[in-house]
């Protein structure tokens, strides 16, 4: 394990080299500017972001002011999403506490966890926050739910609301949203993606409040045959388009179109998984 960390931490430092000698360095300003100029987002609508704050080598600014961006970029009007995994147990007993349990899905969606106004939902493998005009809307059927990206999810309603997902310092569709195509119509799906057999959640909610879900999981076994280029690279650019910030990879894809694109891969055999 130490001599994982120590690669690790060698290969992320040759990357932070490389991209600041071929990018330079880039400040708030510049972050603001590029999301403008390249990603498209739309102001008052809803839009999904995942991120790894790690990979901005080069940004001098902080999480915090990556946030102050997207929250602006959104608008008061809009609605800000952010997955908010729980930490992940193979061995019971099974607990999610809405109000305490971290984000495990990265630095910039654990801050806006703690935000003032930020709901989350009561799903306790697959959690959401989201702040805005359609947050409750949104989040709160997602624990009714028995699959994770089901027709109840905040996932698979963002494409009824036509939102878009904003991929930062992560490959070409990288997103939960992916899954919702598997998890809305599981009998057409050629793989069997959940363990067979429900797991019994204890769920605290924001008011103290405890009640038992029984939910599937998915089956890691499957999760690690995940090849996500056999699907992305058959997407159009109306559905999913990849830029960079400054040598940093980042993506936006409009979920409508999205969706429908993944149905159709879905019936000619492609799929997320070997």
């Amino acid at each position: 394990m130490r001599i994982r960390r120590v690669y690790e931490s060698r290969r992320r430092e040759r990357a932070q080299t490389s991209t600041i000698a071929c990018h330079g360095r880039f400040g708030v300003d510049q972050l603001r500017k590029a999301l403008i100029s390249s990603a498209g987002i739309r102001k008052a609508g809803v839009l999904l972001v995942q991120s790894s704050f790690g990979r901005f080598y080069n940004f001098d600014g902080t999480a915090e002011d990556m946030l102050s961006i997207l929250e602006e970029l959104v608008g008061p009007e809009g609605t800000l999403m952010m997955p908010a995994f729980p930490p992940y147990r193979r061995e019971g007993p099974f607990i999610f506490d809405v109000r305490k349990a971290p984000a495990q899905t990265g630095l910039l969606c654990e801050l806006f966890r703690r935000r003032s106004g930020v709901m989350r939902s009561l799903h306790p493998t697959h959690s959401v926050c989201a702040r805005g005009p359609l947050a409750e809307t949104l989040l709160a059927e997602h624990h009714q739910d028995p699959l994770s990206c089901g027709p109840l999810s905040p996932y698979a309603k963002l494409a009824q609301y036509n939102g878009q997902i904003l991929g930062l310092g992560l490959p070409p569709g990288y997103t939960t949203f992916l899954h919702v195509v598997e998890d809305c119509d599981l009998e057409r799906y050629p793989r069997r993606t959940y363990l067979e057999k429900p797991v019994e959640f204890t769920v605290i909610d924001e008011t103290g409040r405890q009640f038992i879900l029984s939910l599937c999981r998915r089956d890691p076994r499957v999760g690690a045959t995940l090849n996500l280029t056999r699907v992305v690279r058959h997407l159009s650019k109306q559905s999913l388009r990849s830029f960079s910030i400054h040598g940093v990879p980042a993506f936006l894809a409009h979920a409508t179109p999205l969706l429908r694109e993944l149905d159709f891969l879905r019936d000619q055999g492609i799929i997320l998984y070997a």
